[in-house]
């Protein structure tokens, strides 16, 4: 008996999709790397039911071998001469098999391998100039600095939202024309820095593929790769990085004036980002009593701690737009006692 095989990307998407599936005639492949697990991850909502599964193994996957840059540049090339070159640009990669598919991405983006029209590819350029950057950090900045301004702006201010954004908070953070935007995210979608995700693989799946089969770049997007969004967003300047945070905040209560509340996280989150903690802590305490009173007792747990946090800045800069600072600061530390048999019992 044949066995379907489902190999998926780390998303929101595919953490439905698995546990609907689990009990069925089917293997679902994915990967993800266990340092970049954090509380924010795709994965760590999914992950506690996976590992009660019998039918869930994992696998630790080690470096590429030596042979594997000839053996990529020949699946890509064919064996030639032109392979032998490209496999030689990535001997630097040391093994990574992320470092290695962003060194070929580089040397699509910059011209050297060109897709043909029947999905092969060409090598356009014998000889390269430049060699490859040592490192990850290194080759993502190139490709950065290889996209057009309005794109590289873009996906810079994307980087400041998040993993994942919406084309809508993009534009209206950034106060472009909707067709410039979307132009904007065709090329990084080209270049595979972002990609297309749907809501979910139960509803609105139907609607979102006659949207984009028409042409519309608009609605869920996502980083192809996290190390890309975490390189570009730690090396834009402070000082800019703070006041994008404060831009994207201002867009979200724009669009959402009618009911911030499921929006409360990220508010306090890009408001404290921006250094702006009179605007943090109300709305991290938002969220917390929302995840409290939606029984999410570790979703509220980590927004009430954050807002202490918060606090703690106001102390620091002798804010006063908070009277009640202690009495808040003292009913945080209650909640996050309160909810923390409730967060025992679920581990």
């Amino acid at each position: 008996m044949s066995v379907p095989v489902i190999i998926l990307n780390i998303s929101p998407a595919m953490c439905e999709l698995v546990p609907l599936l689990h009990d069925r005639p089917i293997w679902i492949l994915t990967a993800a790397r266990h340092d970049e697990i954090d509380a924010d991850h795709p994965l760590a909502a999914v992950l506690p039911r996976l590992d009660s599964l019998e039918e869930m193994s994992r696998v630790r996957i080690d470096r590429l071998a030596d042979s594997a840059p000839l053996r990529i540049a020949e699946a890509l090339l064919g064996e030639s001469l032109a392979a032998r070159r490209v496999a030689k640009f990535l001997a630097p990669t040391s093994g990574l098999p992320l470092t290695v598919a962003e060194g070929v991405n580089l040397l699509a983006d910059e011209g050297t391998l060109t897709r043909l029209a029947d999905g092969g590819w060409t090598q356009t350029s014998e000889r390269r100039k430049t060699p490859l950057p040592q490192t990850l950090q290194e080759i993502v900045l190139r490709r950065v600095a290889a996209l057009p301004t309005t794109s590289r702006r873009l996906l810079t201010l994307a980087a400041v939202i998040g993993e994942r954004f919406d084309s809508e908070l993009l534009r209206t953070a950034d106060r472009e024309h909707p067709s410039v935007i979307e132009a904007g995210l065709e090329i990084l979608i080209e270049r595979w820095f972002v990609r297309p995700i749907l809501r979910s693989w139960v509803s609105h799946r139907d609607r979102d593929l006659v949207l984009w089969s028409g042409g519309a770049r608009r609605g869920r997007f996502e980083f192809a790769q996290r190390a890309v969004r975490a390189t570009l967003y730690h090396h834009i300047d402070p000082a800019r990085r703070r006041n994008m945070h404060r831009r994207v905040a201002g867009a979200l209560s724009h669009l959402h004036a009618e009911d911030l509340t499921p929006y409360a996280g990220e508010l306090g989150q890009h408001f404290a980002h921006a250094g702006d903690w009179p605007q943090a802590a109300p709305y991290l305490k938002m969220a917390g009593d929302a995840a409290a009173s939606a029984g999410d007792s570790e979703l509220a747990a980590r927004h009430y701690a954050r807002t202490l946090q918060a606090l703690q800045h106001l102390d620091k800069v002798n804010a006063l737009e908070l009277p009640e600072l202690g009495a808040l600061r003292r009913e945080m530390e209650a909640l996050l006692k309160g909810l923390a048999p409730r967060r025992a019992r679920r581990r």
